[in-house]
């Protein structure tokens, strides 16, 4: 309901409207995060940022503090894909778009999270390539020389393993 009350203010525009039902949605967003349940606040966030020129600083710190507060849930209960989603939400943070720094330091949170998820996966090799491949992807500018090497030797040991974990099936066709 507060997504389609956004998407009417905004049709509108009807600024009361708008300031009302972002309020409600903070609100609702900061009692769902007390009560650990932190799901729905993605979409939410997501579109009330896209309004970002509409919000308050006090607005903005009240969104920073529920994205934090949802990937650590998710980052703590090792589910990195959300917890994930969560951390790309801050790079549409003003504060965050305009300051190189706190860039990279989101960028190096998304790395981190590609690594985990390849240790914790690391009993498949093909999936922890994966996961490794895609935090390699990101780490440009974020990593060390020492680091990216690392990294490369740790996708073509997962490679090799998953390629001992690989099975030849033959199969018999008739037409």
């Amino acid at each position: 309901h507060i997504l389609r009350a956004l998407e009417l203010s905004l049709a509108l525009k009807d600024n009361a409207l708008f300031n009302e039902t972002k309020e409600t949605a903070l609100r609702k967003m900061e009692e769902l995060a007390t009560k650990s349940q932190v799901r729905i606040l993605h979409e939410i966030i997501e579109d009330l940022l896209k309004q970002a020129k509409k919000l308050t600083a006090h607005d903005i710190t009240r969104i920073e503090s529920l994205i934090d507060v949802s990937a650590r849930q998710y980052y703590d209960e090792g589910n990195q894909h959300l917890g994930r989603s969560f951390t790309e939400l801050r790079k549409q943070l003003p504060s965050v778009k305009g300051d190189a720094v706190q860039q990279k330091a989101v960028q190096r949170e998304l790395f981190d999270s590609f690594i985990r998820e390849g240790v914790d996966k690391s009993a498949s090799g093909m999936v922890a390539a994966h996961f490794y491949a895609e935090a390699l992807k990101i780490g440009g500018g974020v990593i060390s020389p020492e680091e990216q090497a690392e990294l490369r030797r740790k996708i073509e040991e997962a490679n090799l393993q998953g390629e001992s974990e690989m099975q030849s099936h033959t199969f018999e066709f008739t037409i």
